[in-house]
């Protein structure tokens, strides 16, 4: 009875946010990796400029923001628990999604992001793997949202800030196929 009532006040509050966020007409979900793979393939050659500061980044701004606060070298437990989490999310792509997306990046970049932990404080506090997933998953993400919704990056990225609710509640409880063979 307690689980039939958890159920079913979760999907309350899933068709809720789906409501308030019904005027932005998102694409259907993907819901195969193998989809969100090949589209996250097109872009990964972006990331080596993305972490040498060729190309700008809105999330890795963030990033070196929130390390310009910190003593530490790297992020330190407390600091960890103290992050608005929230503006580090990939909008309406949800958590489980972003993270898919850094696996792939990761699965292609993961010595390069190594490489330059040193020479770069941002990423060096971050660590490789919250620093692919917070900053270069993101940045995969506007490009995503940019082919969904056929806007500029500014948009995408303002679609992004606005939509994060319903990545977390709406997109995060569907989840995505075992497909990849």
């Amino acid at each position: 009875n307690i689980l039939s009532n958890f159920a079913k006040n979760n999907l309350d509050r899933i068709n809720e946010v789906k409501k308030n966020y019904q005027h932005y007409n998102f694409p259907p979900p993907i819901k195969s990796r193998k989809l969100l793979k090949s589209r996250t393939l097109k872009y990964l050659d972006l990331i080596p400029s993305i972490i040498k500061g060729k190309i700008a980044s809105k999330y890795y701004n963030l990033a070196y923001q929130q390390q310009k606060t910190s003593s530490n070298s790297k992020m330190s437990k407390d600091e960890h628990w103290q992050i608005s989490w929230n503006k580090y999310v990939g909008g309406y792509y949800g958590l489980e999604r972003q993270h898919f997306i850094n696996l792939v990046i990761l699965s292609k970049w993961r010595n390069l992001i190594n490489s330059k932990e040193l020479s770069n404080p941002t990423l060096r506090y971050w660590t490789t793997n919250d620093f692919s997933a917070y900053v270069l998953a993101n940045e995969i993400i506007i490009r995503l949202v940019m082919e969904d919704m056929h806007c500029s990056q500014s948009k995408a990225e303002d679609i992004i800030n606005k939509t994060t609710e319903y990545g977390t509640i709406v997109m995060d409880s569907i989840p995505l196929e075992h497909d990849l063979g």
